[in-house]
């Protein structure tokens, strides 16, 4: 149970902070002009949950789909194919419902 804590909360560290980041410092009028945020600011408390809900299940996960290698290695891979899936449910699954327009 302890991995499974330490291992959400880093993932919650870590990947809340570079979409902060990403999403309203470096990027912000990109993502205002392509209007990913609607015509409103931020919800920052979702994106927490949200982030905090996706720590929680990878770090529950990760141990029960590790092979026999190093735990760096092995961290490496799933992080990789956990990577996909995200990208895929949150960034492909929103530019197919949004209509994007050319920046």
């Amino acid at each position: 149970m302890r991995n499974i804590v330490v291992g959400a909360v880093a993932y919650l560290v870590i990947t809340f902070t570079l979409a902060v980041l990403w999403h309203v410092v470096v990027f912000e009028s990109v993502y205002i002009e392509l209007g990913y945020f609607g015509n409103q600011d931020p919800k920052f408390s979702l994106g927490f949950l949200a982030i905090a809900t996706q720590g929680a299940l990878l770090s529950f996960l990760f141990p029960r789909f590790r092979g026999d290698g190093s735990v760096i290695r092995e961290g490496l891979k799933f992080g990789a194919v956990a990577g996909v899936f995200l990208w895929s449910a949150h960034v492909v699954a929103y530019a197919a419902k949004a209509a994007l327009t050319s920046i």
